[in-house]
């Protein structure tokens, strides 16, 4: 059964302080919760990883890429489409997460291509609606991510 998924976050990646909430809807509900202290330390090995220096926005990139190989990885053989929120507008910040994500996603489906990605907003759909949700604490349901979890999608 192939379909598109759409993915929403609550509290921007690069807020460092907050907890953030990544939501995927359609043909079923998940969501994950990424404590501040998480994304603090998975942007901390994200950089560690990297052998020479980079602008911070490509770790929130690489970070986001990184969360939604976590959320819609163990679905991937059934999903056609993943349509992202447009949090990072524009061509540039859209083909840096396309480039970080699309490898993770082919190391569980070979023939996904980076064309089944794309950005635009969910504003008032089932995965905007589910991340806020649990983001204001009023359904505080979803696993929590863990370090380890975050660093074994890149290894």
């Amino acid at each position: 059964m192939a379909r598109t998924v759409y993915i929403d976050l609550s509290a921007k990646l690069e807020q460092w302080t907050a907890d953030t909430v990544i939501a995927m809807a359609n043909g079923g509900e998940t969501v994950l919760i990424i404590p501040a202290n998480v994304k603090r330390a998975a942007r901390a090995w994200l950089k560690e990883q990297d052998h020479h220096p980079r602008q911070d926005t490509v770790y929130v990139y690489r970070l986001l890429a990184g969360l939604v190989a976590l959320i819609a990885g163990p679905e991937i053989e059934t999903i056609d489409a993943i349509v992202i929120d447009d949090d990072y507008p524009g061509e540039t910040p859209a083909a840096a997460i396309k480039n970080e994500l699309v490898p993770l996603l082919k190391r569980q489906r070979q023939n996904f291509m980076g064309r089944q990605v794309v950005f635009r907003r969910v504003k008032g759909l089932r995965a905007d609606l589910l991340a806020r949700r649990v983001f204001l604490a009023k359904q505080r349901e979803g696993r929590i991510v863990t370090l380890q979890e975050f660093q074994a999608v890149w290894e």
